[in-house]
């Protein structure tokens, strides 16, 4: 036990030479150049030329293409259940405002605009969790982190399905980033938008304005208000009012799906695994209001643990806990988890005084 102890003591003390850091720190510099320029040479004109439909950005465009001819958008579906995997448009009718002005564009140029839109949410994230984690903004930084962003399970495979989730992932970051440099009323927009496009968000921005005060409500109130406005002149009524009734079914129910990372139905899973024999319908009331519990329950608890933190930990452990608890969490959620490392990288100072931070940056959000 001793000599156990004696070898553990020296392995804890052990440390690179400050050279061989340098090494992994160019090594990791023209890695992350590399996967800029495979971006740029590759990536991005392959996904210019696609026209395949097997992607969600075929479900925006099919629900603005029905809005244009005064269809109904949302189509929800009968005596749904979590054995169903859901391929219809389900977003708010504030996402129909954001989709109206591309509603003349063929399929082709539509796909090609959202998908420059989530690339670009993208590099808005990658450039937040580089601020947040090095203190100022440098090319490096922010190469580095869109390399740790594309090598992030799910952030690829969103990007590359035209999925809206990089903008969710952005709008957390300009929070957090603005919350870094101590600005809430900033703060509160980005998640005020966000908000107009899922509901988890609600959390994190009830907090940064109970917090930020009067100018963070008022801006919020202003992007809320302009936004469902917005939202219910493009949808219309009848379209914006069935909305939570087609969508409900969908979010609070889960997905027996591999690819549905919730930690609140794994418990369903256990039970099913246990024998309960699930076939198909709407999950009981029971195992509804325990996915409600967990959804609830998550974020509360995070607030009250987290209560003696900064706000900017709180936000993005609020984050953290409504996308993982939530009865629904695909992976293109989980990116958003990244400004738990970038805010602990912040707080350790592994940056600091480092090759990824340049001297002429400014240190203002």
């Amino acid at each position: 036990a001793f000599k156990l102890c004696g070898i553990l003591r020296a392995s804890s003390s052990f440390s690179f030479s400050p050279s061989f850091k340098r090494l992994l720190r160019r090594v990791f510099v023209w890695l992350s150049v590399f996967h800029l320029a495979f971006q740029l040479a590759w990536w991005v004109p392959e996904q210019w030329s696609r026209n395949d439909q097997n992607r969600d950005v075929t479900i925006y465009y099919a629900a603005l293409q029905r809005l244009e001819r005064g269809e109904a958008v949302y189509q929800p579906y009968e005596n749904y259940g979590p054995h169903i995997l859901p391929d219809r448009f389900f977003y708010p009718p504030p996402f129909l405002a954001l989709l109206w002005p591309l509603r003349d564009l063929s399929f082709l140029w539509f796909s090609r605009l959202w998908y420059g839109l989530v690339l670009a949410a993208f590099w808005i994230f990658a450039a937040c969790l580089a601020r947040i984690a090095t203190g100022r903004w440098s090319w490096k930084s922010v190469l580095g982190a869109g390399l740790v962003l594309q090598l992030t399970p799910g952030a690829a495979v969103a990007v590359a399905f035209g999925n809206f989730e990089p903008v969710m992932w952005a709008c957390y970051g300009l929070s957090v980033a603005a919350l870094v440099c101590s600005r809430q009323a900033r703060a509160a927009l980005p998640l005020a938008f966000a908000v107009l496009m899922k509901l988890h968000p609600l959390w994190a921005l009830s907090l940064v304005c109970f917090k930020g005060g009067r100018r963070a409500v008022w801006g919020a109130a202003l992007v809320l208000v302009s936004g469902i406005a917005l939202g219910m002149g493009a949808s219309g009524w009848e379209n914006g009012s069935q909305w939570w009734a087609a969508t409900s079914p969908v979010v609070s129910q889960g997905n027996f799906y591999g690819g549905n990372l919730s930690l609140s139905f794994l418990g369903v899973r256990l039970v099913d695994w246990l024998g309960w024999n699930y076939e198909t319908g709407p999950l009981p009331p029971l195992f509804r209001g325990y996915l409600a519990l967990m959804s609830l329950g998550a974020p509360l608890l995070t607030l009250y643990f987290s209560r003696f933190k900064p706000l900017e930990w709180r936000v993005a452990l609020l984050a953290a806990a409504t996308i993982l608890f939530a009865p629904l969490c695909w992976g293109m959620y989980l990116p958003t988890l990244l400004l738990i490392p970038a805010l602990w990288l912040r707080d350790a100072g592994v940056f600091r005084a480092s090759e990824f931070q340049s001297s002429k940056s400014s240190s203002s959000f």
